[in-house]
Formats: C-alpha cells, sequence, structure tokens
C-alpha cells in the first residue's frame, strides 16, 4: 500500500490538486475578512513553516531516501518561489510578491500538474513534494487575495529579468557541482512526462525554455493587462 507507483491524474492526484487549489482561493477569501494582525500571523506561520520545510528537505531526502545531497539542495524554481514568497510575506518587499507570483503560476502549478514523484499517497515523498508545492500556491493565493496584491507590468519587466539572471547562475551551478545536480532541469529532462519531452535534447533546450517562460509569463499578465486597458488602471 506504502509504495503504489504514482498515476498520473490517478485518484490521488486529482484529490490532491483538488484540495491544494479549493484552498488556495476560499482560505484567503476567509482571511480577507480578518483583521491585519490575524493576516499578518498567518503569513508570518506559513512562511516560517514553509522555509523550515525547504531547509530541512535536502537532509531527510538524503539521509532516508538515499538522494544524492547535491541534487537536492533547495535551489530549484518551487524551492527559490518558496523562499521568495516567504520574504515577501514576512517583510513585504514588493520584488519579492512579482517574482513569486509568476513562477508560482508558471513553474508550481506545471510541477503539481506533472509532479517528478514515482510513488503516490501515502508515501512521505508524494506527501512532501504536494505539501511543499501546494503550500507555496496557497501562499501566492494568500498574498493576492487576502492582502490584496496584484502583478503589474513592472512585474513581469522584474521576473523576467531575475529569471533570466538566475538561470546562468544555475546553469554554472549545475557545471560547477557536476551530475546529478539539475536545477531547473537545465542539464537533464525531469523524470515526469512534461512539455520538455517535446523540445531538443539539453542543453539546446534552454532557448526554447526562456520562450516558453516568456509567454507563459505574458498568458498569465494578460488577463491583467486587458482589465487595465478596460479601466484605465494607473500603476
Amino acid at each position: 500500500m506504502l509504495n503504489q507507483p504514482f498515476l498520473l491524474f490517478g485518484t490521488s492526484h486529482i484529490l490532491t490538486l483538488s484540495i491544494i487549489f479549493t484552498l488556495s482561493v476560499f482560505l484567503p477569501f476567509y482571511l480577507k475578512k480578518k483583521n491585519l494582525k490575524v493576516k499578518n500571523n498567518f503569513g508570518y506561520i506559513l512562511s516560517a513553516i514553509m522555509i523550515i520545510d525547504q531547509l530541512l528537505k535536502p537532509f531527510y531526502l538524503h539521509f532516508y531516501f538515499d538522494y544524492p545531497f547535491i541534487q537536492v539542495l533547495p535551489m530549484h524554481m518551487c524551492h527559490l518561489t518558496t523562499f521568495s514568497i516567504a520574504i515577501f510575506l514576512i517583510y513585504r518587499i514588493r520584488i519579492f510578491y512579482d517574482i513569486a507570483f509568476f513562477w508560482a503560476i508558471a513553474g508550481g502549478t506545471m510541477a503539481l500538474i506533472t509532479p517528478d514523484v514515482k510513488l503516490t499517497f501515502p508515501h512521505p515523498l508524494f506527501i512532501s513534494f504536494f505539501w511543499g508545492h501546494g503550500a507555496l500556491i496557497i501562499a501566492v493565493g494568500f498574498a493576492s487575495i487576502a492582502l490584496k496584491n496584484r502583478p503589474t507590468l513592472n512585474s513581469v519587466k522584474n521576473c523576467i529579468l531575475v529569471s533570466l539572471v538566475v538561470m546562468i547562475f544555475m546553469y554554472l551551478i549545475n557545471k560547477i557541482l557536476g551530475p546529478p545536480a539539475n536545477y531547473w532541469y537545465l542539464g537533464a529532462r525531469p523524470d515526469a512526462v512534461t512539455i520538455m519531452d517535446l523540445l531538443p535534447s539539453p542543453p539546446l533546450h534552454i532557448p526554447f525554455l526562456i520562450g516558453i517562460g516568456l509567454i507563459c509569463f505574458v498568458i498569465i499578465y494578460l488577463p491583467f493587462w486587458i482589465y487595465d486597458k478596460k479601466t484605465k488602471y494607473v500603476e
């Protein structure tokens, strides 16, 4: 029972996605009505839990599940997104929201839909993966709905610039550490079925990843751009 293989869009997968996306909308709307102290405390507690989880994860993945340590350092996009939204919830530094919003929707949602897991619920690796990514989506939903933040055109520009800089940095990290380090999947495709399976073999896939990322950011921002044009919203 514990070691049943993961089935993409199987019962456990669909149920888990439903819980995550429901909580990411309804919990923030519930908290939106609460006073600022309640909202701040929720943000602090959620941020602390997420940060502790990300810092501990490499150790239990290595010591209990035999993952090579250099493979599981918290440097994938979803890890950095978690740190980014946590910093925003604690310090309210705007650029960290900008980064987290686009990375969470573009990368975090994709990770949830096509997860890089081999075993299904209730295996600890399944729980760890979906808890980490689910908390990230909930945190961004909380920052957007309960705290009334939204992306602007400057947010898109900030995220594109940061993404390109971090991608270069991660490529160098992968080269320095060597296999099996594969942060941002710049050195090899993920084990899960993803859109990367349609791209050229690494590292020739990198220009395509950049293009796909830009398209995703534009699509994510498009509804806000249309709304701003209709309402003459000014940043």
